[in-house]
């Protein structure tokens, strides 16, 4: 048997013909026609930045991006590499997946911000798409202001004093997180010997 081999380069139609001779008399010249057409993946990422806003620091999201295969041969998926803010987080990591045409993988990408910057990063997909060799996932993140009270002391006692005599202690109102805090006019309940004075 002779063996015919096709190894397209391109996304194109290819044709061809082997002459096949022999001492045959009635058929001297025997032809094969061969036919063959090139398919190339074609990758297409949805969306190519992920904008995650405010977060609450110690909070976290999750969003996520779609690798599609939009072409008409396998797309095959490279070692994907994250850089910048390590507080963007790939929950699935699809490097190595191959991608027949019209399949989509999701990548999805948690941010957990620890503290008051602003973030960036990115994840480089490279993949065997002879147009787009690499594509690139931007990162952005920021964290959102929230406000935390702290209230010192939780207790006050005043212990037995004399009918008649006046104790005075302090509460501190404190903002110890990173957003405005507002306090409402304190109120009180209980026992009418009991009286506060709010300071600013």
């Amino acid at each position: 048997p002779m063996e015919v081999t096709f190894h397209p380069d391109a996304e194109l139609s290819y044709a061809g013909l082997v002459d096949i001779t022999s001492t045959d008399p009635d058929e001297p010249v025997v032809t094969v026609e061969l036919l063959g057409g090139g398919a190339a993946p074609d990758i297409d990422l949805v969306p190519t930045a992920l904008d995650f806003g405010n977060v609450p620091v110690n909070g976290s999201l999750t969003l996520d991006a779609e690798i599609w295969n939009v072409g008409a041969g396998d797309l095959e998926l490279g070692v994907l590499v994250q850089y910048g803010s390590a507080e963007f987080v790939m929950d699935v990591d699809p490097s190595g997946e191959i991608l027949g045409p019209g399949d989509v993988t999701t990548v999805p990408v948690t941010y957990w911000p620890v503290d008051l910057q602003a973030d960036n990063g990115q994840i480089q997909i490279p993949s065997n798409d002879p147009d787009e060799a690499v594509v690139t996932l931007s990162l952005l993140g920021e964290y959102d202001p929230v406000a935390d009270i702290d209230v010192d002391p939780l207790q006050i006692d005043f212990g037995v004093q004399d009918m008649g005599t006046t104790s005075q202690d302090q509460v501190t109102v404190t903002n110890v997180g990173s957003g405005d805090l507002s306090v409402d006019l304190p109120t009180l309940t209980g026992s009418t010997d009991f009286s506060i004075t709010a300071n600013s």
